[in-house]
C-alpha cells in the first residue's frame, strides 16, 4: 500500500511501539514505498511525453534516427521530455530537439 499523503508517510517511515492488551510491547519497522511510487511516477510521465514527441515528429513528416529515437524513449526526466516535446513543433531535424540541453552543452 502507498501512502500519498506526505505527513503521514513521514510518520508512517519511522519505526513506533504498538500494544496489544497484556502482551509485551513490539517495535515496528514499517515498510513505505512513497519514493519508488514517485520515482515510477515520473518515468511513467516521461515515458508518455516520449511518444507524444515521437508522434509529433512523424505527423510533421519528420525522420528520426535509431540513435535520436533511443534517446527520446530512454530518458525518464520529464522536464527535459516536455522541453522536446514543445521543440517537436518547430524543429526542422529530430537532432535539433537536443540542442540547447545541458547535457549537450558540456560535451562541446
Amino acid at each position: 500500500m502507498v501512502c500519498r499523503h506526505k505527513p503521514t508517510s513521514m510518520w508512517a517511515a519511522e519505526p513506533f511501539e504498538s500494544r496489544v492488551g497484556p502482551w509485551a510491547t513490539q517495535v515496528t519497522r514499517p515498510f513505505v514505498l512513497e519514493e519508488t511510487y514517485l520515482e515510477g511516477k515520473a518515468e511513467g510521465e516521461a515515458e508518455g511525453e516520449a511518444k507524444g514527441v515521437l508522434r509529433v515528429l512523424e505527423v510533421r513528416g519528420i525522420p528520426v534516427s535509431d540513435d535520436a529515437r533511443k534517446r527520446i524513449t530512454s530518458c525518464t526526466d520529464p522536464d527535459r521530455v516536455a522541453d522536446w516535446l514543445d521543440r517537436a513543433a518547430t524543429v526542422s531535424r529530430a537532432e535539433d530537439l537536443f540542442a540547447g540541453d545541458v547535457a549537450e552543452q558540456t560535451e562541446s
